[in-house]
């Protein structure tokens, strides 16, 4: 399963990279601005997936969500869990909207997550 991460820290790229590693079901590619994840959603293999971190520096994850809407489904991260803030990621078509983890050891399942609920994203589409 091929995820693409959006986030603007290059810790963060790292340290999900690294948890990759260890999830063998997930391939993750990677991308540090909306401008970068929406060329790389048109790459071949296209990401199943994408985990979007909300605040992008000076851009917002809500960008990619919007612009890819109804052709990949996205996760929204962020580090608060703000209801309204989540509500309104909802609203914007993100698929769900999770806490960053706060230690390494998180991230792997978090990856696992990601992988299963893409994958049963799609295998809904295609049954209807």
């Amino acid at each position: 399963m091929l995820i693409l991460l959006v986030d603007d820290s290059p810790a963060e790229r790292e340290l999900a990279q690294e948890a990759a590693r260890e999830c063998a079901e997930v391939q993750l590619c990677l991308a540090a601005s909306v401008t970068e994840a929406l060329s790389m959603s048109a790459r071949d293999p296209q990401p199943r997936l994408l985990l979007v971190d909300l605040n992008l520096g000076r851009e917002n994850g809500l960008e990619v969500v919007k612009s890819l809407r109804g052709q990949l489904p996205a996760i929204i991260l962020t580090t608060t869990d703000n209801p309204i803030e989540r509500q309104r990621c909802l609203d914007a078509g993100a698929l769900d909207f999770w806490v960053k983890p706060l230690r390494f050891d998180d991230y792997p399942a978090m990856l696992k997550r990601a992988g299963m609920l893409a994958r049963q994203h799609w295998s809904a589409r295609a049954s209807s």
